[in-house]
């Protein structure tokens, strides 16, 4: 969200509300989500990554009138922090906003949530039409038809299917993402970084990849071996 502000007024709310959000949820009877947010670490590989990284943050600070803070840490400051850096790493940009959760609680949390409060799921409901009368709005599936006055649409990639049924287009396309997941280690990582992060539970989540491999979803060893 540097070059878009709303984005990024959508995002800094976000992190403010995680800790409420994360109240609640800890209250469905599900695991502790292991969330925490001590701030989070951009890491640089190189003098040229550094500038281009600190100019993008400080465009994101100044149309965020003061909300939004971040310090760059060179490699003996980030030495401090975390010890077994690479020779390659030249530092990094720190921002206090940042945090982590247990993905997978995450989902549970949300799913018992959400039957905690009445709610309902229908799985492989495909949506044939969603029609609106005044207040009113119809949704047309194979399952059945169902009614609400609020439609939030949250399909992802099928976002490009549903959202021209209601007057909006919804340009988004399909990016694969491979990541590297570790066996339970002792606690290694204090601050999460954008490659690598450590889980309450001890595993650490490794990278990932930003392919244009349309619907693929195969794994491929070449890009994990990359990422390792």
């Amino acid at each position: 969200g540097a070059y878009f502000e709303p984005y990024a007024d959508w995002t800094m709310r976000s992190s403010k509300l995680w800790p409420k959000l994360t109240a609640e949820l800890d209250d469905s009877d599900s695991p502790p989500l292991g969330f925490y947010q001590t701030g989070g670490l951009n890491i640089c590989l190189s003098e040229d990554e550094m500038q281009k990284c600190k100019d993008k943050l400080e465009c994101l600070q100044t149309h965020q009138n003061g909300r939004f803070e971040f310090e760059m840490l060179d490699r003996n400051e980030l030495l401090g922090i975390l010890p077994g850096l690479g020779s390659k790493v030249v530092g990094a940009a720190f921002c206090p906003h940042d945090g982590h959760v247990n993905p997978l609680y995450l989902m549970r949390a949300l799913q018992t949530g959400l039957y905690k409060n009445n709610g309902f799921f229908s799985s492989n409901a495909h949506v044939k039409k969603i029609l609106k009368n005044g207040e009113s709005i119809s949704v047309e599936t194979s399952k059945g038809n169902f009614g609400c006055n609020r439609l939030v649409l949250t399909a992802g990639l099928g976002n490009t299917v549903l959202a021209p049924m209601i007057g909006l287009d919804q340009s988004v396309r399909p990016q694969k993402g491979q990541i590297v997941i570790t066996e339970k280690l002792d606690q290694q990582i204090p601050i999460p970084s954008h490659l690598l992060r450590q889980t309450d539970e001890g595993g650490l989540m490794i990278g990932d990849s930003h392919e244009e491999a349309g619907f693929d979803i195969s794994v491929k060893p070449e890009t994990i071996s990359g990422i390792a």
